[in-house]
């Protein structure tokens, strides 16, 4: 762009000087590559803008890959289904006389209760807290965040996708 007073205002010229710039305090040096980032030393946190962003906690089931995205946990946990002995003797009939049988002990999982379940993620809607006020310039100030896959965040103008099942939780 170029003004009546033949001034210029654009981007071509900047660039150029800053390209003839740095080539020549670059010429003869090696080329590096970024090092390797420190594993994450913490969980994943899903921020959210309060008042912009509704924010709903898991009940049952699992969120959507497409509504957690990609997460490592850094802490896994692990969950085993509980081992229950039970104590069994061999069965005895009123004909035979009675023997002496020293009982067995065999080791069963705990039955399963069969129910049917909601296949979907059921959750229930949480409040979002507050935002962090603009007055508060403190860089320390803990940004608002959930745990990607215990909490759903969504858009509070779209509401809850279909797909997905309300119920009301008692107040924690």
């Amino acid at each position: 762009l170029t003004f009546e007073d033949g001034s210029t205002e654009n981007q071509t010229f900047p660039a150029q000087i800053w390209q003839a710039y740095m080539n020549a305090a670059h010429k003869n040096l090696p080329i590096l590559d970024w090092d390797t980032p420190l594993p994450s030393t913490r969980n994943q946190m899903r921020l959210y803008l309060p008042g912009v962003d509704c924010v709903a906690e898991l009940v049952s089931g699992k969120l959507p890959r497409t509504a957690v995205g990609t997460v490592i946990t850094v802490v896994p946990t692990s969950t085993i289904a509980p081992v229950v002995p039970v104590v069994t003797s061999p069965p005895t009939t009123l004909l035979a006389p009675p023997s002496a049988s020293t009982p067995t002990v065999t080791t069963v999982a705990a039955p399963v209760p069969v129910t049917t379940i909601y296949k979907g993620p059921v959750v229930s809607v949480v409040d979002p807290g507050t935002t962090i006020v603009p007055t508060d310039l403190n860089p320390l100030t803990p940004v608002v965040g959930v745990d990607p896959q215990q909490y759903f965040v969504y858009n509070c103008a779209k509401g809850i996708p279909a797909n997905f099942r309300t119920v009301i939780s008692a107040a924690k």
